[in-house]
């Protein structure tokens, strides 16, 4: 029998949201040695298995991909799109299932085994249940979607005694406020019918159904009894019983099956069965157990706890309003360890060398990547501007790199400014780089664009295809302008540095928004104001004038010192150190 509890940390999507969950993981293994601690998350993620395994964190890959677009899934056209989306969400839905099945055995759940997910990881929650285990959630950001405006309406006729009991809940039970504020995907067919159908679960949380996962004997007070043959149709709140639980009750209460038989199939006068439901009537006495999914034996539940969510932002930045479930706890940012943030293995080495005092050195990067560092020195003491649009380019919106670099140059021409360009390993935009470089190099000095960095218009453009730590190179510039990660939105509010906002999706509008509210950035920029619909002149010249406008703006005296402002107040936070400061609250509770 298994004695060590485990802690399964499982996050899908972009390194955004990946990563920060893979920080709190290694954090509370460092912490919780008494845990076998696991991360699941996407083979794209690769790069994390190394800082992780120095932690003690076993590394679990699924290789589906952190985002699905036409152009990066190999052989899709538009009308095989959907289909392939559905194969892969299929495949790496079963292959969830089967690394926490390898992960937990046969063995009984613990009462201290964990799970936590990520809101891209919702498979987390309903295999938290399956297995027993109690599920939190961790965000970076406030959840990146909101319920149709139909939902409570169709959830409310669908599932009218569960509505009831959400909306009546405590403030510390689940309620109907965690329903509308992060669960309700939870609750539609797609989650539904895989719950039901892969891992015989109820369609419907916190309801119970006829489905088994395993045939076995019911033990009620201490007599073995077979499980009835016969099974109702339909689901029902696991609490709507509770009320009659260990009551003295009438026997016409029972007999009384006009009332009852929309829930319960009354088998015989002394034990009924409703799916997971068990009753044993003796007497006047009547006591109700219900039946675990996944050992067949009896529990007892009691209205279930609001289920944690941990939001990795600070106060001083969001708006937390009273109306969002009692459960909801803000750590403050999430920033990753240093050395996870080089591309370069040999210069993350020399920083964590040079940073305990081990190397007596001023370098700050090996030898190949020392171009980045020279630029930043060559235009001293003015400072650059920062460009990064992270994952935007494998999400697919960037399907024109030639139209973006055509822009950066424009805006080089009509301004005074340096710029750094940070790709991502975007390939169709490195490839773009080295072409509109071999037509500025002569043919003696193409043999310069081997690297990871290129200079373009005259030097006043550095592209660097790979990753170096956001809270190192934001003081070195003038601004940050990015798509509206939570990532690069938290790392420019940490060093003070004003930033100018073009969002694609998701949680970036809010950010976006945030940050122009805040008065660190000027309004966002349109999304064909950094990446042109076509190159051109028009076009390119309209986006320019927008871009140069919202520099202008970001480097005023007033948003410089607001920057500034924001910086002091969070810099004493540590988001991680609070984020497993209150799971292990959750665990001792």
């Amino acid at each position: 029998m298994r004695t060590t509890p485990i802690a399964v940390f499982m996050a899908f999507g972009t390194k955004g949201d990946v990563y920060p969950i893979a920080a709190i993981a290694a954090a509370f293994a460092c912490e919780m040695e008494q845990y076998d601690v696991v991360f699941i998350t996407h083979s794209a993620h690769e790069s994390l298995k190394v800082h992780l395994e120095s932690k003690g964190v076993a590394f679990f890959p699924v290789s589906s991909p952190p985002v699905f677009a036409p152009h990066n899934l190999a052989g899709s056209n538009e009308k095989s799109f959907s289909l392939l989306k559905r194969q892969i969400t299929t495949d790496h839905r079963r292959e969830c299932v089967s690394i926490v099945e390898r992960v937990f055995g046969d063995d009984s759940s613990l009462e201290s085994d964990l799970m936590v997910i990520n809101f891209f990881a919702l498979e987390g929650w309903s295999l938290a249940e399956l297995f027993c285990i109690r599920c939190v959630v961790a965000a970076p950001y406030v959840v990146p979607y909101s319920a149709p405006s139909s939902f409570e309406r169709k959830f409310k006729k669908e599932y009218p005694i569960l509505y009831r009991y959400l909306c009546e809940a405590p403030a510390d039970k689940v309620g109907w406020n965690d329903v509308i504020h992060w669960m309700w995907p939870l609750f539609t067919e797609e989650w539904g019918s895989w719950r039901s159908l892969e891992l015989s679960l109820s369609p419907c949380p916190f309801t119970v159904s006829h489905c088994y996962r395993r045939n076995s004997l019911s033990y009620m007070n201490g007599n073995s009894k077979a499980l009835l043959s016969s099974y109702a149709q339909i689901s029902m709140p696991i609490f709507s019983f509770m009320s009659l639980a260990q009551q003295n009750l009438r026997d016409d209460l029972f007999n009384d099956q006009a009332r009852w038989r929309h829930m319960i199939h009354i088998a015989d006068p002394t034990y009924w069965e409703k799916g997971l439901l068990l009753l044993y009537v003796n007497g006047p006495k009547v006591s109700i157990w219900f039946q675990d999914p996944v050992t067949g034996l009896p529990v007892w539940h009691d209205r279930p706890s609001s289920p944690l969510l941990m939001y990795g932002f600070s106060k001083e930045v969001v708006e937390c309003p009273g109306y969002w479930p009692s459960s909801v706890r803000v750590c403050g940012f999430w920033f990753l360890p240093c050395e996870w943030q080089f591309s370069c293995i040999r210069c993350a080495e020399i920083s964590v060398l040079a940073s305990s005092k081990l190397l007596n050195t001023t370098d700050e990067f090996c030898p190949a990547h020392i171009q980045l560092p020279s630029f930043l020195a060559s235009v001293s003491p003015e400072k650059p501007i920062f460009i990064s649009l992270s994952s935007i380019g494998s999400m697919g919106y960037m399907s024109n790199p030639k139209a973006f670099l055509q822009l950066l140059g424009r805006v080089i021409n009509i301004s005074s400014h340096q710029f750094l360009l940070f790709t991502a390993g975007y390939e169709p935009l490195d490839t773009t780089i080295k072409l509109f470089a071999e037509k500025e190099l002569a043919l003696s000095e193409q043999s310069q664009l081997s690297g990871d960095g290129v200079s373009l218009f005259g030097g006043r453009l550095f592209c660097f295809s790979g990753s170096i730590p956001y809270n190192w190179l934001f003081p070195r510039c003038a601004a940050v302008i990015h798509h509206g990660g939570s990532g690069s939105t938290a790392a420019a509010l940490h060093s003070g540095t004003p930033q100018i906002l073009c969002p694609f999706c998701l949680d970036q509008f809010y950010w976006a928004e945030r940050m122009f509210w805040i008065g660190v950035a000027p309004e966002p920029l349109k999304r064909n104001h950094l990446i042109p619909d076509n190159d051109e002149d028009f076009h390119i010249k309209e986006a320019a004038d927008a871009v140069v406008t919202a520099i202008n703006s970001a480097l005023s005296v007033e948003m410089r010192k607001r920057a500034l402002d924001i910086s002091e107040k969070i810099s004493f936070e540590d988001g991680v150190s609070e984020a497993v400061r209150i799971l292990k609250e959750e665990l001792s509770g």
